[in-house]
């Protein structure tokens, strides 16, 4: 008896599986989700990318520095995706931001136009954008749209992943230094120059962080309380914190820290004057109170007159 033929006829095959379709990845395309989609090109703008920032350069992912900016870019998430995106994601969805297009500027500024003050400054502050922060709001709205449009690495910006803007003088004055030095004089024997600015380094560090002229907060309610009691009580309106503390950087130089410290003095001061005065008021009501009374008795009842001023003077011998 012959074995059943276990081989497959000829013609027949089995067929194998087609190759999955690979769908091309979309230029707006981000890990996180598969539908964030930019309102306009990425690749188009003219700018530094977002992810080459000397802010994000050295920055752990998902540190809390990383978290700072991440969350100080919600809005400009929102401006690029239409929607404020999930915490700890907007940096990868914006790492190939280079600015928006040149017909955006009028809406952007608007839209900045509607932020809060403080969210500017904490974009600012966290990109390390070389903007003063003590701007007018119209002035800061002006300079971060300029930055949304074409960003740029200035030369304060960043502080990590970079060198320090003193770095490269340092260095060649170390330079000038050491070909200057004579290997001795006279049989002296010289100290190294790397050894002698070793030296100062540590003694800067070890010496006090604050100039001697810089004011304790003893000193400045001092000075503030003065002020205050030599103003007229007409012009206390316009005693500001602002006006007192430019008053003193005249003298100390900045005080931008001390602010906190100078309105409270202030604050003091006033409250202890609107507390004399008005007790002031109260004892001079008081008295003209008492005159005006004492006055009413005396007219009420006069005094009795003597025997002269009533003629009845005895003129009989004593």
């Amino acid at each position: 008896m012959e074995a059943p033929n276990t081989q497959p006829e000829a013609d027949s095959h089995i067929p194998e599986p087609e190759p999955e379709e690979q769908k091309p990845s979309s230029p707006c395309h981000d890990e996180s989700s598969t539908e964030l989609k930019a309102k306009f090109d990425l690749s188009l703008g003219t700018g530094v990318r977002l992810a080459e920032m000397p802010a994000l350069r050295g920055v752990r992912s998902r540190g809390i520095a990383w978290r700072v900016i991440d969350n100080s870019a919600e809005f400009l998430h929102r401006f690029v995706y239409g929607r404020p995106g999930k915490g700890g994601e907007r940096l990868a969805a914006l790492k190939s931001f280079r600015g928006f297009p040149e017909d955006w500027r009028e809406d952007i500024v608007t839209r900045l136009g509607k932020l809060k003050r403080q969210k500017l400054i904490d974009f600012i502050r966290a990109f390390g954008l070389n903007i003063k922060t003590s701007n007018k709001q119209t002035q800061l709205i002006e300079d971060v749209a300029k930055f949304l449009m074409k960003p740029e690495v200035s030369s304060t910006s960043g502080s990590s992943g970079g060198q320090t803007k003193s770095g490269p003088k340092q260095s060649a004055g170390n330079k000038r230094l050491r070909s200057a030095s004579p290997a001795g004089v006279a049989g002296k024997k010289t100290v190294p120059v790397q050894q002698t600015l070793t030296s100062e380094r540590v003694a800067a560090k070890s010496g006090p962080p604050l100039p001697a002229t810089y004011p304790s907060d003893d000193t400045l309610r001092v000075l503030v309380f003065r002020r205050v009691l030599h103003t007229p009580r007409a012009e206390r309106v316009q005693l500001t914190t602002r006006l007192l503390r430019m008053e003193l950087q005249q003298r100390f130089g900045d005080l931008e820290s001390r602010k906190s410290v100078i309105k409270e003095a202030a604050a003091e001061c006033v409250a202890a004057l609107i507390a004399l005065e008005s007790a002031a008021l109260t004892a001079a009501a008081a008295t003209a109170t008492e005159i005006k009374e004492g006055s009413q008795d005396d007219t009420a009842n006069p005094p009795a007159l003597s025997g002269v001023a009533t003629g009845q003077v005895d003129m009989s011998p004593s």
